[in-house]
């Protein structure tokens, strides 16, 4: 198979010319990522993990148990 790259105007990233590589891992990534629930878990879970406040509670929970 052979494959070329072009360059984009805007910010000269390399973009694969190939239409689809892989055809059936495309595929099954497809199905899994429609599957809602379990995105939306992720999205909660990450989105809780954004707050500054709770990422230096674990920063320092990291480091060793902590008393309330």
């Amino acid at each position: 198979m052979r494959t070329s790259t072009k360059r984009t105007a805007n910010d000269n990233a390399e973009i694969c010319a190939v239409r689809c590589f892989k055809e059936d891992l495309v595929a099954e990534i497809k199905g899994w990522l429609s599957e809602v629930t379990e995105i939306r878990r992720a999205a909660i879970l990450f989105g809780a993990l954004a707050d500054p406040t709770r990422l230096k509670i674990l920063a320092a929970l990291s480091r060793g148990e902590l008393c309330v």
